[in-house]
């Protein structure tokens, strides 16, 4: 009888996570980018295109998904501060011909950075680059709610 009710309050508890999971997923952030070239985030490569950016689809979770083909990569971020910027923006570090996803920067002073990848270090390897001299890249976004 015990092991009966755990396993109801378990499956209750469980199916409200998930009715609730896309109520929330309704009121987040959605924003648009044309990202010229190819590039990494969360160690998966990503084709050059038109993307949806969703915004803490889960807390801290920042989600690429490109429009045409609906490829898709997620990534955990960490929050950043700046001054508040009118122009919300995807700024990408560059190694040599490789890009990878740094921040997310919304028109609020919150952004979303990404965790430097071991990857970035070996290819900044590859390419002499000091890791410390990277160019940066900013594309952007345009708000779609």
């Amino acid at each position: 009888m015990t092991k009966s009710v755990v396993r109801i309050v378990t499956m209750a508890g469980l199916a409200a996570c998930l009715l609730a999971a896309p109520a929330m997923a309704q009121v987040n952030d959605r924003l648009q980018a044309t990202i010229p070239f190819a590039f990494q985030v969360g160690g998966k490569m990503l084709p050059a295109g038109d993307y949806d950016i969703l915004l803490n689809a889960s807390p801290g979770v920042v989600v690429l998904r490109n429009s045409e083909n609906y490829q898709a990569a997620g990534v955990l971020t960490h929050r950043t501060e700046r001054k508040p910027s009118a122009q919300p923006s995807l700024v990408f570090e560059r190694h040599g011909e490789s890009h990878f996803l740094s921040t997310v920067w919304p028109s609020s002073g919150t952004g979303y950075q990404v965790p430097r990848r071991s990857i970035e270090g070996q290819i900044a390897k590859l390419n002499r680059q000091p890791a410390g001299n990277t160019e940066m890249k900013a594309v952007a976004l345009k708000t779609n709610r």
